[in-house]
């Protein structure tokens, strides 16, 4: 099982329109297996929150794929 969770926050705010605080937010939960000693899989679900100032807030529902190689 994997589960795992990002927040984003801006620091400051520019000139450009970003505004300071929240920004973003993603959870994920899925399964992962290790295929060979070199070889990992992951897929599940990614729930992606997105904060935005001059618009409707966005959520993005996402089937989420990872491989990690190690050399």
């Amino acid at each position: 099982l994997v589960l795992w969770d990002e927040a984003f926050v801006h620091l400051n705010d520019t000139d450009w329109g970003v505004t300071q605080g929240f920004d973003q937010n993603r959870a994920f939960v899925g399964i992962g297996e290790q295929f060979a000693p070199h070889l990992r899989a992951e897929v599940g679900y990614l729930h992606h929150y997105v904060n935005r100032t001059r618009a409707t807030d966005r959520v993005n529902h996402v089937l989420w794929l990872s491989l990690a190689f190690n050399y």
